[in-house]
């Protein structure tokens, strides 16, 4: 690929540079210029990331309430309708849910946890469609998110001046913690928090 060498890195990356700057990092039909760098394993600055599996591993620097909201975000838009404190919640703790159990599934390289949550949601008689966003979130989990290993612990969201606030407590497995800690990788330990407007 083009990020294997110094040249076509180069290109890349002022390509990058230019999607980003000109999208504010809006994503242009879906595609996020920002998320794309972190995929192709590029620093800010053109550079290959060093560590890159555990640097996707806590997130790439971003924070997990903006990975959640995300990788959420087309059962958030779903039905066109506005994102209120209620339904945020609602979507938040589904997709949450979804999130830890495909970190769970990653970390133990095992898909029982997910098999077996599938297996609850159709004997509990759901409704179609919540096996169906079931499906395409452990879908969208395993394509777009697969390298990151934060869980999600705590969360909340909570109106302030019109904005809706989340936060969230990212969580690691102690293996994971230990290589981050011998490649010299700093951690974010505190809760995370995103804005959004109305």
């Amino acid at each position: 690929t083009a990020v294997q060498d110094v040249d076509g890195r180069g290109r890349v990356h002022l390509m990058l540079k230019e999607m980003e700057n000109r999208q504010a990092r809006k994503p242009i039909d879906g595609l996020d210029p920002v998320q794309l760098r972190r995929e192709l394993g590029l620093d800010d600055l053109g550079e290959p990331i060093e560590h890159l599996e555990l640097d996707r591993a806590v997130g790439a620097g971003r924070k997990i309430s903006e990975t959640l909201l995300d990788f959420a975000d087309p059962l958030l838009d779903a039905d066109g309708r506005q994102v209120d404190e209620n339904r945020m919640r609602t979507v938040l703790r589904f997709a949450t849910n979804v999130w830890n159990l495909c970190v769970t599934e990653q970390q133990q390289a095992s898909t029982d946890a997910v098999t077996m949550a599938r297996a609850e949601i159709a004997a509990g008689q759901a409704p179609a469609d919540l096996l169906v966003w079931f499906d395409r979130l452990v879908q969208r989990k395993r394509d777009s998110f697969a390298g990151d290993l934060r869980s999600v612990g705590t969360w909340s969201v909570h109106r302030s001046r019109g904005m809706l606030n989340v936060e969230m407590e990212a969580r690691l497995p102690p293996p994971t913690i230990e290589r981050l800690k011998a490649a010299g990788i700093p951690m974010m330990t505190s809760s995370q928090g995103s804005t959004l407007d109305e």
